[in-house]
């Protein structure tokens, strides 16, 4: 359940805009995928994230193992890709805490996926 709080935490950092001046100051502008491609790669696979950790819950026949494993497997790509925008940002461009905050949390459903992962039975 932590790892989906994390997780609907980082996707609503990505309504917020990325940039305070530069292409990413609109509201959900990490969803389109112009400038960058990588804002929205983030964005999607925190989606997919969130998605795959809630399933269990959900669905009720999917094991809790499978889920960790496609969880952890999206919150890294969510975690690299908003690390990657927020390197590949134009020079004149400064970020909000919204990429930033995005990146923690991928990053924490990552690290807490992979606890998850090793600790279940097969």
């Amino acid at each position: 359940m932590v790892v989906v709080v994390l997780l609907a935490i980082g996707l609503l950092a990505t309504v917020a805009p990325w940039h305070r001046s530069g292409p990413l100051t609109g509201v959900l502008s990490a969803w389109r995928p112009a400038p960058q491609p990588w804002p929205l790669a983030a964005s999607v696979g925190m989606l997919a994230a969130l998605l795959a950790a809630a399933a269990p819950a959900v669905i009720g026949r999917i094991t809790g193992r499978a889920a960790a494993a496609a969880y952890t497997t999206l919150s890294v790509l969510a975690a690299g890709a908003a690390a990657v925008a927020l390197a590949a940002s134009p020079d004149y461009t400064s970020p909000t805490p919204a990429p930033f905050t995005a990146l923690a949390a991928a990053g924490a459903a990552a690290v807490l996926g992979f606890a998850r992962f090793r600790r279940a039975r097969p």
